[in-house]
């Protein structure tokens, strides 16, 4: 994006911190709206998912297993013993197509509605670049959503909650957009380094909450 960016940045005479800060926010609000949606259909199901009898119980040993999957990815932990289990192997012949993915086209067409406005195209990369990341951090965004799911609270207020955790989770980029790319890259090796720390609390924090789920299951409500 810096990349795409500089040159026209340079013919406007704008300043590219400037500039750059303003793409790090519409980033951060187009990953939020889409959370935001998640959570108004989350929060208008809930109330019929939490009457089911097995909810707490279904609910609270997916966030243990997604806790664990934090610590330590169980594919790590899978792969080896289903890699003994499995007998298919990939032909020789067998290649991966050439055809672009849906997500590498919603990309490419962010990145051409930069050269109309910086702001939308950052925006829908924000969006495109929710969707598509969502499903890969299975273990950071299920436990939001299960919990989110959980709440008696209105579409509304379930849909500024995911929008405050969109936020969060777009904030972080700001200041890597902002600046030039050697600080930006400082930053992010700093994002690393205290991610490893975070996951050691969040992971263990996840299975404490899916204990307290099965405790609910079996009677014992904490609060």
């Amino acid at each position: 994006m810096t990349a795409r960016r500089k040159e026209e940045y340079l013919r406007k005479g704008t300043s590219a911190s400037k500039e750059g800060f303003m793409i790090g926010v519409a980033f951060t609000l187009g990953m939020a709206s889409v959370f935001f949606v998640v959570g108004l259909f989350l929060s208008d199901i809930g109330v019929f998912i939490r009457q089911a009898r097995f909810f707490n119980l279904a609910a609270g040993l997916l966030m243990i297993i997604l806790g664990i999957n934090i610590l330590k990815p169980i594919g790590d932990i899978v792969g080896p013993v289903s890699s003994r289990l499995s007998f298919c192997r990939a032909h020789p012949d067998d290649s991966p197509g050439e055809k672009m993915g849906i997500m590498e086209r919603l990309v490419c067409f962010s990145m051409n509605l930069f050269q109309y406005s910086a702001f939308l195209g950052a925006f829908t990369l924000g969006a495109f670049f929710a969707l598509g990341w969502a499903p890969c951090a299975v273990s950071l965004v299920f436990p939001v959503l299960i919990w989110l799911i959980s709440q008696n609270v209105t579409p509304l207020v379930g849909g500024m909650m995911l929008f405050a955790f969109g936020v969060g989770h777009g904030v972080p980029v700001i200041p890597i957009a902002t600046f030039s790319g050697a600080v930006g890259g400082r930053i992010g090796e700093k994002y690393i380094s205290a991610g490893k720390w975070v996951g050691k609390i969040f992971g263990p924090a996840v299975i404490v909450i899916g204990l307290i789920y099965v405790a609910r299951f079996f009677g014992f409500k904490l609060w």
